[in-house]
């Protein structure tokens, strides 16, 4: 396992750890390892190795590998939701919130990972069928959420863009898995070259610095 890969060390358990202490250790190695070599490409004994338990301590909270998958893809929907209702409480304004979304990207790459959102849909083929439903629901909410966010940025003349919102929202959101893809091979300056044409596409200025 390459330096830049490797899954967070698990926290400190004791002899009295609770089960649900260790399924939610296995959500967040196995969630690390989803986005730095894709659902394919790690196996339990993966998991396993990192928690310091044997693989069958895995299967005893996912019985099968799609079981871990899909409490993976609710785990992401539950994060993405709690951000999007704390946006919405602080009443941030569309291009805050857009600039929000952005640095979500950035930080995912700047750790040397993909967005689940990304690697599960380039991965969606191969993936389990009980997994190919929630995949869709997962990028459809992320879709429709953005969308709104871009519709509002233009009524309030703070996006200036061709086209409809759910068209703006698709480009955001490809762009920015796009890049996020790319960079890992080349550049990071390739995401950050991205962010800028988005902000010109939508005719929002630079950040703040």
């Amino acid at each position: 396992m390459s330096a830049d890969a490797r899954p967070p060390e698990p926290e400190h358990r004791t002899s009295k750890e609770r089960p649900r202490d260790t399924r939610e250790q296995i959500l967040r190695v196995a969630g690390h390892l989803l986005q730095t070599r894709g659902f394919s490409g790690f196996s339990y004994a993966n998991v396993a190795e990192v928690l310091g338990v044997k693989p069958a301590a895995i299967h005893y909270h996912f019985a099968q590998k799609h079981d871990l998958g899909l409490a993976l893809i609710e785990r992401y929907r539950a994060r993405y939701r709690r951000w999007m209702l704390e946006a919405d409480d602080q009443g941030l304004s569309p291009t805050a919130t857009l600039e929000g979304y952005i640095r979500i990207s950035s930080r995912f790459g700047d750790d040397g990972r993909v967005c689940p959102v990304g690697i599960l849909t380039a991965e969606l083929a191969g993936l389990p069928p009980e997994l190919h439903a929630d995949v869709k629901l997962m990028v459809e909410e992320l879709l429709t959420w953005l969308s709104g966010v871009m519709q509002e940025g233009r009524r309030r003349s703070e996006f200036s863009f061709a086209g409809s919102a759910d068209d703006a929202a698709a480009l955001a959101a490809a762009a920015l898995q796009g890049a996020l893809q790319i960079s890992r091979g080349t550049r990071r300056d390739c995401f950050d070259a991205v962010v800028r044409g988005l902000r010109l596409s939508f005719g929002i200025g630079p950040r703040p610095v």
